[in-house]
């Protein structure tokens, strides 16, 4: 949002920006950044945000102008300028003045698109001729500056304008867009008036840095906008407020005074200033405690100043303290401002006694610290204890255990309530555990496992002058609830397999015990068993090993006998093709990971397999091949208790002993073979398949197709076209369905031959038909149906000559399937002269009924003709009678 308003205020300061001071709109420039960079954050904190058209009314604006006859160019409103056309005709100079009255000024035209809008408005609303647009506000002809102070940076000025010639101020714009200086006081004009919704506030202080306690003047002026101007004051940090446009603030710390001012349409301005207030540093910062134990001293440092002057005398920005007091410096900085700062309090205190007692344990057990340490005067209100291997306690008499045993240098310092300290250091004794060990060898079931002591005790490696103790006494159990031991090295006997958790107790000669628990196992013996099948001869018996073992015992090996004599095998599930139909025993022994074992044999059968053969009555033939299919298949022991046919064209399996079956060829060039396969399944279910590969042959039958052209025609043209269109064929014979036959042999697809084109001799609907065969005497045929229709056709001749000569003595229409007849002549005057229904009763060139001779002349004839399909037909000209 920040980014948009420093755009807002950039546009609108160029706009002030002078052409005889490039100095000026530079530093408006760093104004108006430094003042959304820097202080705009303040006033933001008001939650209130300037933007064009911010607070303005309108409604107001339009009211007032309206009023007043000046018409609104809305197609032309932005969010700093509305735009009005006043049609009252004025001088520049009039003009103007008028637009003042409101608030408002003559229009400044600033960019190409502000122009173009402003001519498309008047042009839209009819408002020709030409009208007041600007007014200049500096005498310097030849350079125009608008009424605002901003340079024209777009300009759209007629051919050698402006110019310097006469007092030309005002600037005039013509319907094509372009604009003219002329004379202020010049002939009266319409004007565009510009209403600016964008007032600029600026703050000039008197001054910016001050002590605390002077005063400061803000006088404030605000341009654009429409005057007059109210003003609105606040402060950051908060606590004034104003409404004057130059008030007076008397600040004791730097302070941001924020004005907002509104114009007479309550468009909205705001600007503010920082005014620093000069305070020299009233701190004084010690490099330490000011309270501290005899000895010590505070060096107290006071705030940067250019001249000093302590309570004790001292005129250094630090002194020295070593004794009770309070302390106090008066600071003056550059400006000539000064300042006392608040006293600081120096104190010294008593130092304590530290002394503690304790005594030696075994390791894993507390050691006790008891404080014995005083002071003279005060209290002791810290202890901090050091164990000596990285452990800490805050606890006047604390317990602590040791993570390992030995000599450590137990540290305690103690703390008064002042801060004051005192330490000591004694040595402390943790005696070493001894460590409990032993070792053994797992068994398997009802086997002796021995346990024999390992146990000792460590070195003391912190202090080489104690003894080393040793290990006394012993503890057994054995964890299966039998009765304990205290001998030092044991043997026992478990009954059942599994882990037990053996344990030993060990106890050194300063009373000290460590125990150790260790599962020993014994392994169980594993549990020989395994699956198999009895299979068909040729095929793999598969062998699985179902062996189990106890938790947690594992087989590790085992050894498969296959009873054949051949070699073993050692992998968990496996597979053998013996060679021969016929019973073998087979054996497994498994071995545990313990080396425990057991074995198991079972007799396994290899079925003897069928021997397949079939028969068919026929093998080749033209589709659909029917054939009927005959099993033969025998096996040497048992029955064939299934039978499963695949004949080979992707029909479904047939398992019938004896069936029939039809075989299709969709090809009409090529011969379909096709393999046909028997499965048989014994009633041990040995299953054996015989296939017999391209065992049946079915010819291509032939695709006859022709096509004719014209189907449907007339007896005038009765020729028609015949094309062959069929594939596969060897042999053709044309019936052409009025007894006509052809037989035509080519040489096979694609060159096959077409007959010639064929004439019919009367009218009527005929059955074309083609019967094409293939060279192993397949057949099909094709049909077409053609029509010969009758055909009307009937002429008119121009004129005629009735002198008796016998050549061309009568007039009448000639014609084919005429079933109805009506011939009229009419003169040139629309008399009738002939009429006959006849087609044999031409006219004779009289008239009157024949009782007078019709002259040489041009006359009008009528036909309506009726044809054989009864359909109408009106012919009408002029025919010449010649005598």
């Amino acid at each position: 949002m920040i980014k948009s308003e420093i755009t807002h205020y950039t546009s609108t300061v160029f706009k002030l920006k002078n052409s005889v001071s490039l100095e000026f709109y530079n530093l408006q420039m760093k104004k108006i950044y430094y003042f959304f960079a820097v202080t705009f954050c303040a006033f933001f904190l008001s939650t209130f945000s300037i933007k064009g058209q911010a607070g303005c009314d309108l409604n107001l604006i339009r009211s007032t102008f309206t009023g007043a006859g000046c018409t609104e160019l809305t197609a032309c409103l932005s969010s700093c300028s509305m735009y009005f056309y006043n049609p009252i005709s004025q001088t520049g100079n009039n003009a103007q003045i008028w637009a003042q009255n409101y608030g408002a000024n003559l229009i400044s035209l600033q960019s190409a698109t502000e122009n173009a809008c402003i001519v498309s408005e008047l042009n839209a609303n009819s408002f020709g001729g030409v009208i007041w647009i600007g007014f200049n506000d500096v005498a310097n002809e030849g350079s125009h500056v608008w009424y605002d102070q901003s340079p024209i940076v777009y300009t759209n000025w007629n051919g050698g304008e402006p110019n310097n010639s006469g007092n030309e101020d005002c600037v005039q714009i013509y319907p094509d867009g372009k604009w003219n200086d002329l004379n202020c006081s010049s002939g009266g004009s319409k004007s565009v008036i510009e209403v600016n919704l964008c007032p600029v506030t600026t703050i000039t202080p008197s001054e910016t840095s001050v002590c605390a306690g002077e005063n400061v003047s803000l006088p404030t002026t605000t341009y654009l906008g429409s005057a007059p101007y109210t003003y609105s004051w606040t402060s950051v940090p908060t606590g004034f407020t104003a409404t004057s446009a130059n008030p007076t603030v008397t600040p004791t710390v730097t302070t941001t005074y924020n004005v907002i001012a509104t114009d007479r349409y309550g468009c909205l301005s705001q600007s503010n200033v920082t005014i620093t207030v000069n305070n020299p540093s009233t701190a004084i910062t010690p490099n330490g405690p000011t309270s501290f134990c005899s000895g010590g001293s505070v060096d107290l440092t006071a705030g940067a100043a250019s001249s000093y002057s302590w309570s004790n005398g001292a005129t250094t920005q630090t002194i020295t303290v070593n004794a009770n007091g309070n302390f106090t410096v008066v600071s003056t900085d550059g400006n000539g401002c000064t300042a006392t700062s608040a006293p600081t309090a120096v104190s010294l205190y008593d130092n304590p006694v530290a002394a503690f007692n304790n005594t030696a344990v075994c390791f894993q057990n507390a050691n006790q610290f008891t404080d014995a340490s005083s002071i003279g005067n005060g209290n002791i209100s810290l202890r901090n204890w050091n164990f000596g291997d990285g452990s800490f306690s805050s606890q006047q008499s604390p317990a602590h255990t040791y993570a390992t045993c030995g000599v450590f240098n137990v540290k305690l310092v103690v703390t008064s309530d002042n801060g004051c300290k005192d330490s000591i250091s004694k040595i402390t004794r943790v005696y070493c555990l001894p460590v409990a060990d032993f070792s053994f060898t797992d068994v398997c079931l009802n086997q002796v496992m021995d346990f024999i002591d390992l146990s000792l005790v460590p070195d003391d490696t912190v202090n080489s002058s104690t003894p080393d103790d040793s290990v006394t006494a012993w503890t057994w159990y054995f964890g299966d609830g039998s009765a304990l031991s205290t001998a030092q090295n044991v043997s026992h006997t478990y009954s059942n397999a599994g882990l037990f958790p053996a344990s030993l107790i060990s106890t050194s000669s300063n009373g000290c015990m460590d125990t150790i628990i260790k599962s020993v196992k014994v392994h169980p013996l594993p549990d020989a068993k395994f699956s198999t099948d009895n299979v068909c001869d040729g095929s793999t018996v598969p062998f699985t090993d179902l062996s189990t073992i106890a938790v947690p015992g594992l087989i590790l090996y085992r050894a498969w006998d296959f009873g054949d004599g051949s070699p073993f095998s050692s992998v968990p599930t496996t597979s053998h093709q013996y060679s021969a139909a016929g019973p073998y025993t087979a054996g497994l022994l498994v071995v545990s990971d313990f080396g425990c074992m057991d074995s198991i044999t079972k007799t396994v059968i290899i079925h003897p397999n069928p021997v397949v053969n079939f028969a068919a009555d026929d093998t080749t033939g033209c589709a659909p091949l029917c054939i009927s299919f005959q099993n033969l298949s025998v096996v040497s022991s048992g029955n064939i208790a299934q039978y499963t046919w695949d004949v080979g064209d992707g029909s479904p399996a047939v398992n019938s002993q004896n069936f029939d079956h039809c075989y299709a060829n969709l090809s009409v060039n090529s011969s379909a073979y096709f393999n046909v396969a028997l499965t048989v399944t014994s009633d041990s279910g040995c299953v054996t398949t015989g296939i017999k590969n391209n065992y049946i042959t079915v010819y291509p039958n032939p695709v006859a197709d022709f096509s004719v052209e014209p189907p449907n025609t007339t007896l005038i043209n009765p020729v028609i076209s015949f094309k062959d269109a069929s594939a596969g064929v060897d042999t053709w014979i044309w019936d052409f369905g009025d007894g006509s036959t052809t037989v035509t042999t080519g040489l096979g697809y694609p060159s096959i031959p077409n007959p010639t084109s064929y004439t019919y001799a009367d009218t009527g609907t005929y059955l074309a038909t083609l019967i094409t065969t293939t060279q192993y005497g397949c057949i099909d045929s094709a049909y077409k149906t053609i029509l010969i229709e009758p055909d009307f056709v009937f002429y008119i001749p121009e004129a005629f000559s009735p002198n008796g000569d016998s050549k061309n003595d009568f007039f009448a229409g000639k014609g084919l399937f005429i079933k109805e007849y009506e011939m009229t002549i009419y003169d040139r005057w629309g008399n009738l002269v002939y009429k006959t229904t006849d087609v044999n009763q031409p006219w004779d060139g009289k008239a009157s009924k024949g009782s007078q001779v019709a002259q040489s002349d041009v006359y009008i004839y009528s036909f309506t003709i009726t044809d054989i399909r009864m359909e109408m037909h009106l012919f009408k000209g002029i025919v010449t009678l010649v005598r």
